[in-house]
């Protein structure tokens, strides 16, 4: 009992010197290209007003290590998909589903009319998802399904991914919500899959050893807060042309 409320004493304690109107801590993120995209301009602006002397150091999300970092206090947060934490202590707050589908440009000879396997297979891709977390799921799920990509180019980042899809017929295996942003102006087509993929969480976390830290838990619910307002809407095969 005592050493409960020792714990309790120390929490509310630590609460009183973290102000986020006067802090000048820095935090470490982990998170994806997509996430820098996405996540990243209005966190900066709620940071503005809220967390005026806030500072951030991103670091790209690592898969194979981001358990260790978060562990360690390399990383104080991560946001993305962690599909293999089972066991490892982190505090996870699962944001909405992710899926994928098609993107191409709408010129594109097979844009407007949802893909046949034959079709998928014959596309020529471009492919960023050796780094994204999760992505080897949704591999061997097609590879169990035999359907193949025809890979033409592979890059390092996704961002660069819609502009070099707007410029030529090849496609790309695209997450749900980050093409509907690439979408948000038009001039890309959105196809279903032929093929059901596992969904991939996407949410923030952090390690349950820094749950008493004040501003791990407010930085935490400021990210929870400003992703739930930029989670996409239900996935439907049948609207997703647009996004506004």
């Amino acid at each position: 009992m005592r050493a409960a409320l020792d714990a309790i004493s120390a929490t509310v304690l630590a609460e009183q010197d973290f102000v986020p109107l006067t802090t000048s801590r820095c935090f470490t993120l982990a998170m994806s290209d997509i996430g820098e995209t996405n996540l990243l301009p209005p966190l900066a602006q709620t940071l503005q007003g809220a967390a005026p002397g806030l500072r951030l150091n991103i670091r790209r999300l690592d898969p194979a290590s981001v358990v260790a970092q978060l562990r360690t206090g390399a990383v104080d947060m991560a946001l993305g998909n962690l599909p293999d934490i089972a066991g490892t202590d982190l505090i996870s707050t699962n944001i909405w589903c992710e899926t994928y589908v098609c993107l191409m440009a709408e010129s594109h000879p097979a844009a407007g009319q949802p893909l046949t396997r034959a079709e998928f297979s014959a596309l020529r891709f471009v492919d960023a998802g050796g780094m994204a977390p999760g992505f080897s799921r949704i591999q061997a799920s097609l590879a169990d399904q035999k359907l193949h990509r025809q890979i033409a180019m592979t890059v390092a980042l996704y961002s660069g991914v819609p502009e070099i899809l707007r410029r030529t017929d090849l496609a790309a295996l695209y997450p749900y919500s980050a093409a509907l942003q690439a979408n948000a102006r038009g001039g890309f087509y959105l196809s279903p899959l032929p093929v059901a993929l596992p969904e991939t969480r996407v949410g923030v976390h952090y390690h349950s050893q820094f749950d008493a830290d004040p501003g791990i838990r407010w930085l935490h619910g400021t990210m929870v807060s400003i992703l739930n307002s930029l989670a996409p809407p239900a996935y439907d095969p049948k609207a997703t042309q647009t996004w506004n």
